[in-house]
């Protein structure tokens, strides 16, 4: 067990909807993004808010909110 297992899968992000950035992990975008993310608590997802720490599942990915970011988490078993 993952512990991503009571996560609803969302869909893709509407286009129409508020949604935060989606990046990969750690890596190089996310060293450069990380001089201009703000202090933001929350990530918007289809336009409703999460807090910082939440997780969510869109489209087979989990995603952590951190600063206002969504960061794609990699998952080494199914979910």
């Amino acid at each position: 067990m993952t512990g991503y297992e009571h996560l609803v899968d969302l869909g893709p992000p509407g286009s129409a909807l508020k949604n935060s950035l989606i990046i990969s992990g750690i890596d190089e975008e996310r060293e450069i993004i990380d001089v201009d993310i703000s202090q933001e608590r929350f990530c918007f997802f289809n336009g409703a808010a999460y807090p910082q720490g939440s997780f969510i599942k869109t489209t087979g990915s989990i995603l952590q909110c951190d600063r206002g970011t969504w960061v794609d988490v990699e998952v080494e078993e199914e979910f």
